[in-house]
């Protein structure tokens, strides 16, 4: 591309269909026009709405309100719109009338060869721009970058009661202005309507001029593109190359100045903080001389008085009470730990010789029950090898018993034998 592309528009919150409308006897064609929330749903990526683009992309939010809250914020305005008949009555606004101002912004991008920071500078540049010519009317700007060069898209919402976004579009506007004037009036309809278009061509003339001059001439981009320079394609190229050179050279160059800028801003910065800081140092170090040249006055004027001789025979004296107080508490604590040791050697013993008393007593007790042990255990053993003598008597009666009731058995056979 090369050039600036700059586009605007004005939406209704009711589609308008492509057909024939016939009035007063004559038919004209209507193209077709989309709605506001036609507009928000492509510019959103909604599905079914984008069919122009392979590959969508979320779009990006480069200043104000994101597409949901914009359409509700101009939905709420619309439903409270009114505009004012001619007999002086209000009613709410025709859902056919424009309520939006929508706009296209587009530049060349990386595929002419522009690096990401000339983007960014013509984008800033734009919203820049953007601002400064509709101001709070300006409410969203996105940027789209799933198609062949990046471009933005703003809406604008009318602040008026009535919300007439045709008074925002500078060619519009421009032809209702010439046809409201009483030159109009006295022309027939058709002149009228044909110096009305040439005044809406004149306006947005005017209004890509103003967004070349501040926006896309700082940008390295040509106003017209080649066919209206009537220039050879070579000389296009070339002319297309020398001037995006040049806007990325400029852009180093103001991205260097801003740098030298902060830089230099810096650099001024800690010198005016070290000049305090030496001003400060200044202050102190005369303060402190004055109070040094006051201290040593003073000490002057102790020593020629005497002062220092009665301090020095004072400290003395305080120094050899005070040794002799530190003495006497010495001596006084010694006497007490003494006491105090030979109280707790008092007490340690008497507890020792109770532990061992205890403890003999204890010994006693255990060796008792270790008698009563071994005396049960001795009598355990005894009465276990009486009842083992026991067991064997009791099995040897039981197998005398078994041997004569065999010896009864075999008798008892022989005699039934013998009978």
């Amino acid at each position: 591309m090369g050039y600036q592309f700059a586009h605007i528009e004005t939406y209704a919150r009711k589609s308008v269909e492509a057909g024939e409308k016939t009035k007063g006897g004559k038919t004209r064609k209507t193209r077709a026009k989309a709605s506001v929330s036609d507009v928000l749903k492509e510019a959103s990526r909604e599905a079914g709405h984008h069919p122009h683009v392979q590959h969508p992309q979320h779009p990006a939010l480069v200043f104000g309100l994101d597409i949901p809250a914009l359409e509700a914020l101009h939905d709420g305005m619309a439903s409270q719109a009114k505009s004012t008949m001619k007999n002086g009555k209000s009613r709410a606004v025709r859902t056919t009338q424009a309520t939006l101002l929508a706009g296209v912004l587009s530049h060349p991008g990386s595929v002419e060869g522009w690096s990401e920071e000339a983007v960014k500078d013509w984008q800033k540049k734009s919203i820049e721009w953007l601002k400064s010519r509709y101001g709070e009317q300006l409410k969203t700007v996105v940027r789209h970058d799933d198609e062949s060069h990046p471009h933005l898209h703003f809406y604008v919402v009318p602040s008026g009661s009535e919300m007439k976004a045709n008074d925002l579009h500078d060619g519009a506007k421009a032809k209702a202005d010439y046809l409201a004037t009483s030159e109009a009036k006295t022309l027939d309809p058709k002149t009228a309507n044909k110096n009305g278009d040439r005044a809406y061509r004149n306006a947005m003339r005017a209004f890509q001029d103003d967004y070349f001059s501040k926006v896309c001439a700082g940008c390295g981009l040509e106003r017209l593109g080649p066919k209206r320079q009537r220039k050879q394609g070579f000389e296009h190229q070339r002319d297309k190359q020398t001037n995006r050179l040049q806007a990325e050279s400029n852009l180093l160059k103001a991205q260097k100045a801003r740098e030298c800028e902060r830089v230099a801003s810096e650099a001024k910065k800690r010198a005016e903080s070290a000049t305090e800081q030496e001003q400060k140092i200044k202050k102190s170090l005369k303060s402190a001389s004055r109070k040094l040249k006051t201290t040593q006055e003073e000490l002057s004027e102790l020593v020629e008085n005497g002062f220092f001789l009665r301090l020095f025979a004072g400290l003395n004296l305080w120094v050899a009470g005070t040794k002799r107080e530190m003495r006497e508490t010495i001596e006084k604590n010694n006497k007490e730990n003494e006491s105090r040791m030979s109280r707790l050697k008092r007490q340690a013993s008497s507890e020792i010789s109770k532990l061992k008393n205890r403890l003999a007593d204890e010994m006693e007790k255990v060796a008792s029950y270790q008698n009563r042990t071994f005396r049960a255990e001795n009598n355990a053993r005894l009465e276990r090898e009486r009842h083992e003598k026991t067991s064997n008597e009791l099995t040897k009666a039981r197998e005398e018993l078994s041997n004569k009731a065999k010896h009864a058995n075999n008798f008892k056979g022989d005699i039934n034998l013998k009978r």
